[in-house]
């Protein structure tokens, strides 16, 4: 709550009343406190644009708690903080007979935001952990890279692409590869985490930050092409 000296004493009274009203109407429990998870509920139910009729210039959440929390705080807040993200998610069993592709248009109209998450749970059985895949891509209608996840599971890398506004240099990427990322190709279950942000990429595997490195400027992306999940690069094959 604002206490500052450009409240007056009657409106910060009412301010006060008004929040333990509010509160007083709350289902407080008796489990654990987890902090993290109140945050992730309110990033993907309370302020989702897609629940709105209307898209919300401003997302304030006020967390109340009692103390430390028992679970992953900084992870969800930094997730929280990044503003006009789309959400695009789903859970599929893949195999070579599968085509996930869409239209860039249909999935993005507005093109992509200045800052947004990349999330994937999955498990890269024998012999896709050492194949070179793009989990994710985004490709103009005349074939260049928007936008792409890729798996390198020769060199145990996940190489993030993006657009450059280099004349001579259309993409850039970024490659991470340290020890903690390379656990994603043991062939067992994992989260894999991208946070984009202005001027840098961070990696998490498993909610655990493996790395960051920076990024130059990004121009916006072409909608009229597609949108495609797991395929080979540079092929229209599905892994």
């Amino acid at each position: 709550m604002d206490g500052s000296s450009s409240l007056r004493l009657g409106d910060f009274q009412l301010a006060k009343r008004w929040l333990v009203n509010i509160t007083n109407s709350f289902d407080i429990s008796s489990r654990h406190t987890q902090t993290g998870r109140a945050i992730k509920f309110a990033t993907q139910h309370v302020f989702a644009s897609s629940n709105r009729t209307r898209t919300a210039r401003n997302r304030i959440g006020v967390v109340l708690t009692d103390g430390r929390s028992q679970d992953d705080v900084v992870d969800a807040a930094k997730e929280a903080k990044v503003q006009g993200s789309i959400m695009f998610q789903a859970a599929y069993q893949l195999n070579t007979k599968l085509d996930f592709t869409d239209s860039t248009r249909s999935i993005l109209p507005e093109g992509l935001p200045r800052a947004y998450v990349f999330v994937t749970t999955l498990r890269l059985r024998s012999p896709t952990h050492k194949m070179k895949l793009d989990l994710l891509r985004v490709v103009s209608q005349d074939g260049l890279p928007q936008m792409a996840v890729t798996l390198n599971g020769v060199e145990k890398a996940v190489i993030f692409t993006t657009t450059a506004t280099s004349i001579s240099k259309k993409e850039q990427s970024i490659v991470f590869n340290s020890k903690g990322i390379q656990r994603l190709f043991d062939t067992d279950w994992h989260q894999l985490k991208l946070l984009v942000r202005s001027g840098r990429v961070t990696s998490y595997l498993d909610g655990v930050e493996v790395g960051e490195q920076l990024l130059g400027t990004v121009s916006p992306i072409y909608i009229d092409g597609k949108i495609q999940v797991a395929k080979k690069v540079k092929m229209e094959v599905t892994v």
